[in-house]
């Protein structure tokens, strides 16, 4: 009884499906980093791209980072202010 109400089925057959899809995405992505097809990302817009380099700005990955999570950092610290 108790086995049922914790691990009840997914209702729709894709929500079934996704940890297959993920497993075997994920599988593929880590085959390709091993074999050396590393993939080509960022976590900043337009850091590989291949216009031209003298009007872009350039950013650290510590000031990147600090510009975007300061924000969420700043308002998630004022309300353990506001509400105590």
């Amino acid at each position: 009884m108790e086995h049922s109400l914790v691990f009840q089925q997914p209702p729709n057959v894709y929500i079934r499906a996704l940890p297959l899809i993920t497993l075997i995405s994920l599988s593929f992505l880590g085959f390709s980093e091993i074999i050396g097809k590393h993939l080509q990302y960022s976590k900043f817009w337009n850091v590989g791209s291949h216009h031209s380099k003298s009007n872009q700005i350039k950013l650290s990955s510590k000031t990147g980072m600090l510009v975007i999570y300061g924000p969420a950092f700043i308002a998630g610290a004022a309300s353990f202010a506001l509400f105590p």
